[in-house]
């Protein structure tokens, strides 16, 4: 599976009788823009999950960089991240020691603050860092502090929730724009969304009851079957 960096194959989730992820396949290769479109309940959320290795799938298959993980490992050792809406109050009090937190287990407090305050500034949210975290930050505010959180692991894949909802108009199309940035230092982006208004660029993927359409998904060619010519008669 050269140049893929994410594959899903076969992926079943069923929630009793209802499937809803119904024989997924997905590839996704690195520095890839993919925007996952559907309605509510449609299965883009779990999706996201099971790419991440926060659910596991009943049946079929995630591969990372080529290697099947157990489930959460994708995220542990790196690689990957997935981006979750909600700020904690037991992740920290400001913005700074939400940001740092997911890489306090791994390294010194000093340093994960320096790191940190990078991720803050990749986003355009360093103003941010002394910020309390809850009701006085913004929709586009705490987007993007939640972005500086996922991007503090350095992933190569960064997987999102309808980063954008809640985001009107310049600062829709400003994040946006930041995530297309993205692209360009070598990150895929995987993103769920509603819409694929303004995603110019983006690989299109549909899912609808849990069975995902890609129409830029590479298809085995057709079989060819030769064509017999009749002996004529003589």
């Amino acid at each position: 599976m050269s140049g893929t960096l994410l594959a899903l194959q076969r992926v079943n989730v069923r929630s009793g009788p209802r499937a809803v992820l119904d024989d997924v396949s997905l590839e996704i290769a690195p520095g890839q823009l993919v925007a996952l479109a559907g309605a509510r309940r449609a299965g883009k959320s779990t999706l996201l999950q099971v790419a991440a290795g926060v659910i596991a799938p009943d049946s079929g298959q995630v591969l990372f960089d080529g290697c099947a993980e157990p489930d959460r490992q994708r995220g542990r050792r790196g690689g990957l991240s997935l981006a979750y809406d909600r700020l904690s109050p037991a992740m920290g009090a400001t913005v700074l020691d939400q940001v740092a937190a997911p890489r306090l287990a791994y390294i010194s407090p000093h340093a994960a603050e320096r790191e940190a305050f990078a991720a803050l500034r990749r986003v355009d949210a360093l103003a941010l860092a002394s910020e309390q975290c809850g009701a006085s930050l913004s929709f586009d505010e705490h987007a993007r502090v939640v972005l500086a959180r996922a991007l503090v692991t350095q992933p190569r894949l960064l997987l999102l929730d309808e980063p954008a909802l809640g985001l009107m108009g310049a600062e829709r199309d400003a994040m946006l724009a930041l995530l297309r940035s993205f692209a360009r230092d070598g990150i895929a982006v995987l993103m769920s969304t509603v819409s694929v208004s303004g995603l110019g660029g983006w690989r299109h993927v549909t899912i609808d009851r849990g069975i995902v359409r890609d129409p830029g998904a590479a298809r085995e060619p057709a079989a060819v079957v030769p064509l017999r010519r009749r002996d004529r008669a003589r």
